[in-house]
């Protein structure tokens, strides 16, 4: 995108706050940081299926989608 800021205001306006700081799934970041130490991945499986869903009724029911297991070995992911 041309406009820098664009995307990533897109990004960060799809995860939950608490008091200003993200809370992905509900979850306040610098719990998350505290209970599993840094550096952190942290996923939104809610997130996840929402883009999922929106790809399927843009592409159709029957597009076959498939993800690298290279790229994340986590099999909920």
């Amino acid at each position: 995108m041309s406009d820098g800021g664009t995307a990533l205001a897109h990004v960060l306006g799809l995860f939950a706050r608490e008091g200003g700081a993200l809370a992905p799934g509900g979850q306040p970041i610098g719990a998350l940081a505290a209970a599993h130490g840094t550096p952190l991945y942290v996923y939104d499986l809610g997130i996840a299926a929402k883009k999922v869903a929106l790809l399927r009724q843009v592409m159709g029911p029957d597009i076959g989608l498939h993800y690298a297991m290279k790229a994340n070995p986590h099999p909920q992911v």
